[in-house]
């Protein structure tokens, strides 16, 4: 297992250092272009690239030919997707949380949202994300979803499009949902059901790529 982070940090250290620049540009632009927007919220989307980085590079080398040779379980490669790609989340929301307390500290003004709603809301974000995706990754293979990424960036930039015009209606209904309750409440709430969702996608992926012939 410790073999297997180790080769995955060493191969895709280079993509997550390149994500975590994006996002810090993306935040200081967002800071710059809307004001005081929590930075921590940026990580939800350029951490969607993370695993799609991963696919397109085992996609370009056969990396699943090559890890099904090693003397490992085929549950011991599915955790360690999940713990690398967990690892690489927590860290890179970790490092703009501080930035978020930092710029709020120094610049005197409230940023939206507080940092530990930010942190909740990300960990929310991501944590779906990879429930869906890496099960369909071990099931379908990296040369389908490096396809499928591709055509579901393409419908999220085309949906985002449609979606700008309204961006004040849609901001203002989803202040009305949060208002709702209160922020332990959503915060209990996202954080129990996001854990549920890894732990089961964590299950199927597993099942799925322990019965899958090569």
């Amino acid at each position: 297992m410790r073999s297997l982070l180790q080769k995955d940090w060493m191969l895709y250290r280079i993509f997550f250092i390149v994500i975590l620049g994006l996002m810090l540009w993306a935040s200081l632009s967002a800071l710059l272009t809307f004001g005081p927007v929590s930075p921590t919220l940026f990580a939800i989307p350029f951490l969607w690239l993370a695993p799609v980085s991963m696919t397109l590079f085992e996609f370009k080398n056969d990396s699943d030919v090559l890890i099904n040779s090693l003397p490992v379980t085929r549950r011991q490669v599915v955790l360690s997707k999940y713990v690398i790609l967990s690892l690489f989340s927590v860290v890179s929301a970790a490092i703009l949380a501080v930035i978020h307390i930092l710029l709020q500290s120094v610049l005197s003004v409230e940023f939206f949202p507080p940092p530990i709603v930010a942190l909740i809301l990300t960990y929310a974000g991501i944590g779906a994300f990879l429930s869906i995706y890496l099960p369909l990754y071990f099931l379908a293979g990296p040369r389908f979803m490096l396809f499928a990424s591709l055509a579901m960036f393409l419908a999220g930039f085309i949906g985002l499009s449609k979606i700008s015009p309204h961006a004040m209606d849609v901001l203002s209904y989803l202040l009305d949902l949060w208002q709702q309750y209160t922020v332990l409440q959503w915060s209990f709430g996202l954080f129990t059901v996001t854990t549920l969702l890894l732990l089961l996608s964590w299950w199927i992926a597993t099942r799925i790529y322990e019965t899958k012939n090569f």
